[in-house]
């Protein structure tokens, strides 16, 4: 499917949601500065990419806020007590219009349906699945890949665990 897609588009699916539509931040757009979205302790200013998401569960728009690599760094929802959410993709563009001026002529719709954007997300969240206990995604802070298996932290730790255990210990299968 993503080898389908133009070089610079971003994957069917960011955060979480599915990516309606997506803009390149060039320097033709101005950052205005109005933007005070926040990872951890960290401002997010300017960005080289945006994408309009929606959840595929509530169906609430997301503006994501993302890399060159479209690593998302911060993702704006509007769901605090008097925030105004949202209704449509052009109320969205409204909103990043005002962080970004002279977004509005760069977005670029991705014509992903529900169904293969599902599909996408169905299958990276199986390429995070812990190879030892099944865990997912959801259920993990963290997962080392190599090669054809995926490892969680809490399984290195029991690896661990076992491996000061005296010589008399039981396998490691």
């Amino acid at each position: 499917m993503s080898s389908l897609l133009p070089p610079s588009a971003p994957p069917p699916v960011l955060a979480g949601a599915r990516v309606l539509e997506y803009a390149l931040v060039d320097e033709a757009v101005t950052f205005t500065g109005r933007l005070h979205l926040y990872s951890g302790n960290e401002r997010i200013g300017r960005v080289p990419c945006l994408a309009i998401c929606r959840e595929f569960d509530d169906g609430q728009y997301l503006l994501v806020h993302c890399g060159e690599d479209w690593e998302a760094l911060g993702v704006e929802a509007w769901n605090g007590p008097f925030a105004q959410v949202p209704g449509s993709v052009d109320e969205v563009k409204l909103r990043a219009e005002s962080y970004y001026a002279g977004l509005s002529s760069k977005w670029v719709k991705l014509e992903v349906s529900p169904e293969d954007a599902r599909a996408y997300q169905e299958a990276q969240e199986r390429e995070f699945i812990c190879s030892f206990c099944g865990r997912g995604p959801d259920e993990l802070p963290s997962v080392f890949r190599g090669g054809d298996a995926t490892i969680c932290g809490d399984c290195v730790r029991e690896l661990y665990r076992m491996l000061d255990e005296p010589d008399d210990a039981p396998s490691l299968q």
